[in-house]
């Protein structure tokens, strides 16, 4: 039987795309997942030869096995039937027509692991019966290592952010909190869940919302506000001078928000007050003290002028019998 030219030429582009392929593709029966196709792109992921694998093995001898467990667990749950634990996890969503791509663990043939994304389809023939299954894999050891440096540096600034000693929340531009730390919250008396129905007004005394509206504006122009001294007013009703400074956070969304750094200064201002009052003190004593020794001098100078007279008067009065 002579085969037509397109079907030879469609069969030649399929193997060149399959030896070219960026991706590792792995194709295999409908019945038992025998593997039937392993591009070299999957033979350099794997390490092992499309000889070793074709018409040898299923894709279950490349996955871990726990994961195929958890995986049948999951996809029992989610399409309400009894899935295999084998074959029949890599391919029951594609079987049924549902989008089948998810993050695998590929197990290499020297025992290393790979985390891979397996994008799975069912190959139809002309009636839409499944023929085979085409598994294509990309390499995702570089975007989970970036999602795992990511994730240590995101943990980093969380710890910072709950454990810092000063208070540290997120705003809108219009003064709504939307996240704060534990340090905010004892500044100003409320609790967590009380703090999220307030805003930056009700906790600003009104004759500061002028120069709080100023500092925004600011922040919208430069990205950056303060330090400027204002005052937080506590859920006691006290009023306790803080230092506020920030920067405008802008969300994947591009909504605009305001990070703020919020000081109670009470204790620096308290420092400050019992150092100019010392000064103050300091400077009143000494100037009791040359008041006092001027005062000293004044009162000790005349009578000691008379001593000195005496004594110049007695010295000459001796002195006149021995010049005779």
């Amino acid at each position: 039987m002579e085969v037509e030219p397109q079907l030879l030429e469609r069969l030649k582009l399929q193997s060149t795309i399959l030896d070219n392929a960026g991706y590792a593709i792995i194709a295999t029966d409908a019945v038992c997942g025998v593997i039937t196709e392993f591009n070299p792109a999957a033979e350099r992921m794997l390490g092992y030869t499309a000889a070793e694998m074709v018409g040898r093995q299923t894709p279950v001898s490349i996955h871990l096995a726990e994961e195929i467990a958890a995986r049948a667990d999951q996809f029992s749950r989610e399409l309400g039937e009894d899935v295999g634990r084998g074959f029949e996890v890599l391919v029951a969503k594609a079987r049924r027509g549902l989008p089948n791509e998810h993050e695998w663990t590929y197990v290499r043939k020297d025992g290393a692991r790979l985390p891979v994304l397996l994008n799975v389809t069912g190959l139809r023939d002309a009636n839409g019966e499944i023929t085979g299954f085409l598994g294509i894999a990309s390499d995702i050891t570089q975007r989970k290592r970036a999602e795992d440096d990511l994730r240590a540096s995101e943990e980093k600034l969380r710890k910072l952010f709950e454990l810092a000693p000063v208070g540290i929340l997120l705003t809108t531009f219009e003064g709504r909190l939307v996240e704060f730390n534990d340090a905010f919250s004892r500044i100003t008396g409320y609790s967590s869940d009380e703090l999220l129905e307030l805003d930056y007004r009700t906790l600003t005394p009104a004759e500061h919302h002028a120069e709080g509206r100023r500092q925004i504006a600011l922040l919208a122009k430069s990205g950056r506000f303060g330090p400027y001294q204002t005052e937080c007013v506590t859920k006691s009703g006290a009023r306790i001078p803080v230092r506020l400074n920030g920067a405008k956070l802008t969300d994947r969304d591009g909504r605009d928000y305001v990070w703020s750094i919020v000081e109670d200064i009470s204790a620096d201002l308290r420092v400050q007050a019992e150092l100019i009052e010392s000064r103050a003190r300091a400077e009143a004593a000494n100037q009791a003290k040359s008041e006092f020794l001027a005062n000293m001098s004044h009162e000790i100078r005349t009578p000691l002028n008379g001593v000195l007279g005496v004594a110049s008067a007695l010295s000459k009065t001796q002195l006149e019998p021995a010049q005779r």
